[in-house]
């Protein structure tokens, strides 16, 4: 009876040797190329923490966008969580949705692994709530094969763009692709406009509440867009279609040029990797210095997670310089860690990808400033007002623009 008593105990303590905690990440999901970069990283940190089994849970990107209430309220329960930083973490911080992870960050002394802005860009009050992950450039980015054959150069002011534009419509390429049917593109075409005209800090003034939409800066940027609409620079499908959908016209040289965060850059087909380049936005007022667009992608912990010792293990593993490296390798977006290199991905024969890192990395390096992007930077309620409010000029460029700033300016003065 004792040998049996005895066999009994160790069985159950070899059963219990074997639980092992879950640990769920919820990832919104662009494409297979990222999810599998993720899910390739859950040997590694399994191997280093052998009691730690991690879930990944893939959510389409917009459908992510709408269950983000769920994972952070008390419907869903998960452990960490990809996002953005900029208002859309503040927001959520200061509803008490968000694990400060200030603990996690001195003691694995992030200040040596990330520069200060972008310890201020997960921070709200001055404590951080995130782990930034990946970070990247937008541009103007064209097929090269069409500039060389029409004799055109990359824009750098505004000017030559327009010379480009111009010839490009005289062979029958729509200037530029775009998607109204999403409308978040439209809002870097008002970013890229504003910044270039009025500068960084009139921008984020505005994305803040601290300007009025009634103000001529403002108006300006509205009749600069309208202008170019009138002029049909942008392709005439852009209502039926979504960011993805606008891509091909590049491609088939439909059109001639794309305003677009890299992230794009990895759905580009094999077969013309080497023909696409990009070029950053060109300068309008020659008194306003280079700012840009530059989104940061963050990791961070729901409040309501089960699990947050092992969540902050897994967001200092996130942190380290080699996952980084490896993670934004796959993904072609720049890796916010200071010591990760930009390096080519396993299995990538592509050195386009490459290219654009570095030439993004050599543009973000020489700018002044950055913003993140209007939807970013500004509340959900004046950002969905402002798409609203594009996609009405794309459509009808006649529609008097005192109007549509009345309603963002009646708006700002409720929400701010």
């Amino acid at each position: 009876m004792s040998k049996l008593i005895l066999l009994s105990y160790l069985f159950s303590m070899c059963s219990f040797a074997k639980v092992r905690d879950k640990l769920v990440f919820s990832l919104m999901v662009i494409d297979g190329v990222q999810r599998s970069a993720y899910q390739s990283l859950e040997g590694r940190f399994e191997k280093e923490h052998p009691n730690i089994d991690i879930f990944f849970e893939g959510y389409e990107q917009e459908n992510y966008k709408k269950k983000i209430d769920d994972f952070l309220g008390k419907k869903t329960r998960t452990d960490i969580m990809f996002w953005f930083s900029g208002y859309k973490l503040t927001h959520y911080v200061n509803q008490g949705l968000v694990e400060n992870i200030a603990h996690t960050w001195e003691s694995e002394n992030l200040d040596k692994e990330f520069d200060q802005s972008l310890k201020n860009s997960v921070s709200v009050a001055g404590e951080p709530y995130g782990i930034p992950i990946h970070l990247y450039q937008w541009g103007i980015y064209y097929k090269k094969s069409v500039f060389k054959k029409h004799g055109l150069k990359a824009p750098t002011n505004w000017n030559e763009f327009e010379k480009v534009c111009e010839k490009l419509k005289s062979v029958g390429i729509s200037p530029i692709t775009v998607s109204s049917k999403d409308g978040w593109p439209l809002l870097g075409w008002f970013d890229y406009l504003n910044l270039r005209m009025n500068g960084l800090k009139f921008h984020m003034d505005l994305m803040i509440g601290n300007v009025s939409y009634l103000d001529q800066k403002v108006h300006l940027v509205f009749e600069k867009l309208v202008y170019m609409i009138k002029k049909k620079y942008f392709i005439k499908q852009h209502e039926n279609l979504n960011w993805r959908k606008a891509l091909p016209f590049l491609y088939r040289e439909r059109a001639g040029m794309l305003l677009m965060g890299n992230f794009w850059s990895h759905l580009i087909p094999k077969t013309l990797e080497n023909e696409i380049d990009f070029v950053r936005f060109p300068i309008i007022n020659s008194n306003v210095e280079y700012f840009e667009e530059m989104p940061l992608d963050i990791l961070m912990i729901p409040k309501n997670s089960r699990n947050k010792n092992n969540a902050k293990k897994f967001l200092a593993f996130m942190s380290r310089p080699d996952i980084q490296e490896e993670l934004n390798a796959k993904v072609k977006m720049l890796p916010p860690n200071k010591r990760s290199r930009i390096i080519q991905s396993k299995g990538n024969d592509s050195l386009n990808s490459i290219h654009f890192l570095k030439k993004g990395k050599e543009m973000l390096s020489s700018s002044k400033g950055f913003s993140q992007f209007f939807d970013r930077d500004a509340k959900p309620e004046i950002a969905e007002l402002m798409i609203e409010s594009l996609r009405t000029l794309f459509k009808a460029p006649d529609t008097p623009i005192k109007g549509l700033l009345d309603k963002l300016e009646k708006k700002r003065l409720k929400i701010y």
